[in-house]
């Protein structure tokens, strides 16, 4: 009999058993990059490690399992997923990308994807600009929802319903959601792309990607495009994200909890000039990521006001350091990045100015610390950017008007 389990299960169970040599719980890492064979066409079992590895295969069921269904391949990065689903292409085809994605997946777009794809940008929550961007050799749509870093919401029903009027699949990168707040299946994606360097990993000590589908002929083309371009992961890096997500549904509810509180700081805070959180009543996407995600997430964006670049250097500075000032986000600790001079400093100011991200804007990946020692530390790094803003403006001298 097969027991349906609730994903708090999965994350410690999924696609797991003891060893069947040892009985050892934990999975072992295998490291090998090649295996022996019994004849000439009769391998053992390893052939070579871009081809199989026995963790990562672990990995793998683990992931479809955690998104209901289907078939997982690992990768090396994110960014390394994103360029092996649309290497499956043909030379012409159209793909469209929402208008507000991860810079790295903007720069692989630019510089890779477009010397053999016809590319377009649009907003998948404008209907009539998506109607209007469809090509007849449309392939597919890509969506983050939240989206980095403004963390706008898409409605994945009417995206949905789109992709089945037109036939054109959908594919979600659900990095920031992750499964445990929400399954996009749920919603007709066709495959399901995660950075497993962030919230599944979980613990800022790895590189990976992965790609749910439930699409066989798709996972199949995806296995010989990862092995033919080198995209797998180390079998250290899917050791740890085995091990990270077994504690993704406790952290996830911490991250939630934290940043819900954070968010809220903000809001009420004088040296803050915006707040973006799906969490908040008042973000426009708040009712549709509450009827689609079990949470809000673990990411605040805000702009600050006041001098941004003080504010910066006040919470590296900090000892001892409660939030850092870096790249990345899902992790444990509290990371502050910059997106105009981080993760998305590859789009000129024109392009980040059109896609809302301004010099001002900070991206809080909240992390599980105390709550009230991560708005402490934002505290008195707002007070050090209004201070000196105030003192460059009482540097201005008076002009007499007469």
């Amino acid at each position: 009999m097969v027991i349906k389990l609730r994903i708090e299960t999965t994350t410690v169970h999924g696609g797991q058993k003891p060893d069947p040599v040892t009985g050892a719980i934990a999975p072992p890492i295998t490291i090998a990059k090649n295996g022996a064979f019994r004849a000439l066409g009769n391998p053992i079992g390893i052939e070579y490690a871009r081809t199989q590895n026995p963790t990562r295969e672990i990995l793998e069921k683990q992931s479809a399992e955690l998104e209901g269904g289907g078939e997982a391949v690992a990768f090396s990065s994110g960014v390394a997923a994103i360029n092996c689903l649309f290497a499956t292409l043909n030379k012409g085809d159209h793909i469209i990308l929402g208008n507000k994605l991860y810079g790295g997946t903007v720069r692989l777009a630019d510089l890779v994807l477009s010397k053999f794809l016809e590319i377009d940008f649009a907003d998948p929550n404008d209907i009539i600009s998506l109607k209007n961007t469809v090509k007849p050799n449309t392939r597919y749509i890509l969506v983050e929802t939240p989206t980095n870093p403004l963390l706008d919401i898409v409605d994945l029903e009417t995206l949905q319903h789109f992709s089945s009027l037109t036939g054109i699949p959908y594919v979600l990168d659900n990095t920031f959601a992750t499964p445990y707040l929400l399954q996009g299946f749920d919603y007709g994606a066709e495959a399901i792309i995660h950075s497993t360097s962030k919230y599944l990993g979980g613990h800022d000590d790895l590189l990976g990607g992965l790609i749910v589908t439930r699409n066989k002929e798709l996972a199949e083309k995806l296995r010989l495009y990862s092995k033919t371009l080198g995209a797998t992961p180390s079998p250290f890096d899917v050791y740890n994200t085995i091990r990270g997500i077994k504690t993704l549904a406790v952290r996830m509810n911490k991250h939630c909890e934290n940043a819900k509180k954070v968010a809220e700081f903000l809001l009420n805070h004088e040296g803050v000039s915006k707040v973006y959180y799906p969490g908040l009543p008042s973000h426009p996407g708040h009712e549709t990521a509450k009827r689609q995600m079990r949470d809000f997430g673990g990411v605040v964006s805000f702009e600050v006001n006041g001098d941004y670049k003080q504010f910066a250097n006040a919470i590296a500075s900090q000892k001892p350091s409660i939030i850092y000032l870096a790249e990345s986000l899902g992790g444990v600790e509290s990371l502050l990045t910059h997106p105009a001079t981080m993760s998305h400093a590859y789009l000129k100011p024109e392009a980040r100015a059109a896609a809302g991200i301004k010099d001002n804007l900070f991206r809080l990946s909240v992390g599980i610390e105390h709550v009230d020692d991560i708005i402490n530390s934002l505290k008195v790094a707002l007070g050090v950017a209004k201070s000196s803003n105030e003192q460059i403006l009482t540097a201005i001298p008076t002009i007499a008007l007469s």
